[in-house]
């Protein structure tokens, strides 16, 4: 079965720490270790850009040297661990017994304001963006403000006209358009601009779990028709809700479940799949601490009644096939 996690975290501890894939390291939620134990054979690495420690030009050159991070794993691990930038290269690495790895961009600071360095990393291998990631860029809302680079309100703002270039343009050269962090207006803009599917990498839903960092019922169904994918999230945070049971203790594997169970009620179940968030500075629900546990989360849904090709779909293919919309 093809497992893709849509979002992981772990490329700036590489880079900043020095921290090595083949290694198992206490604290920290996937390695090649892990990945292998549960089973996880696609990973779409992030390339984050925290806009208080790297501004402007600064950004960019995160970027470049979080991508490079991953390159030099590659290096490291060329039996284990496979570039692909396809669809059809992550299944081949699969069949292969070795790790497929994704490139993703975290927050459109990356580009500086400047739409040419969307092909540009594209031609690096990057297959997403998320338009955001916390506080507002000139062309895009966020839904959360980031103290100590912008404190403005976030609900209202969506996507400027050049906001919407850069969509037009992600469509153009087969990058995938992220609106996890992004304001509820900047959803709907970059919904009606977008002539492929798009998806939310890392978010869960908001009825079930109140945050702002969640999307709407009807969010999820604009999502759903455009054939897109929302990746459950497995940070606590984003996990818990707000009713009685969640007083009694931390939420769990059960209350991810109780997550995909709704979203899949609403949106369907080509439209779910998995971003964990690992290694984003979280702290997971307890039975889903690093990557050896997603055996431990299928069981838990063939329990609940899904079909061994609903897991199939939720694991992996999902995913991939919005990869292989936004490569035409």
């Amino acid at each position: 079965m093809l497992v893709l996690d849509a979002h992981q975290d772990c490329l700036r501890r590489v880079l900043d720490r020095g921290d090595d894939l083949g290694e198992r390291i206490p604290g920290t939620h996937g390695d090649l270790n892990v990945w292998k134990k549960g089973g996880c054979n696609i990973v779409w690495f992030s390339a984050w850009i925290d806009p208080r420690r790297y501004p402007d030009e600064l950004a960019v050159r995160r970027v470049n040297n979080l991508l490079g991070a991953l390159n030099q794993q590659l290096r490291l691990h060329p039996d284990e661990l496979v570039s692909c930038v396809t669809a059809a290269d992550c299944r081949a690495a699969a069949a292969a017994g070795k790790i497929a790895a994704l490139r993703a961009i975290e927050g459109g600071i990356g580009i500086n304001n400047d739409i040419s360095l969307i092909e540009k990393f594209r031609r690096m291998g990057v297959r997403r963006m998320n338009l955001t990631w916390r506080g507002n860029l000139d062309w895009a809302g966020s839904s959360q403000a980031c103290p100590g680079y912008d404190r403005k309100p976030h609900k209202e703002k969506g996507l400027s006209d050049f906001g919407k270039q850069v969509v037009r343009e992600m469509n153009r050269v087969g990058m995938v358009v992220d609106l996890s962090h992004c304001s509820d207006s900047t959803f709907y803009d970059a919904i009606a601009v977008s002539t492929k599917p798009v998806i939310c990498s890392h978010s869960n839903c908001r009825a079930m779990a109140p945050h702002v960092r969640n999307i709407t019922d009807e969010m999820l169904r604009k999502l759903a028709e455009k054939d897109g994918v929302i990746g459950v999230n497995f940070y606590t945070e984003y996990v818990k809700g707000g009713g009685l049971k969640e007083r009694f203790g931390a939420p769990d594997l059960e209350k991810v479940l109780d997550l995909i169970d709704h979203m899949v009620k609403v949106a369907g179940i080509d439209h779910v799949g998995i971003g964990s968030d690992w290694d984003g500075g979280i702290t997971p629900v307890k039975g889903l601490e690093d990557a050896s546990k997603l055996p431990d989360l299928f069981a838990g849904m063939r329990k609940r009644g899904y079909s061994e090709e609903d897991i199939r779909k939720f694991a992996g293919e999902n995913f991939l096939r919005v990869i292989e919309a936004n490569e035409r």
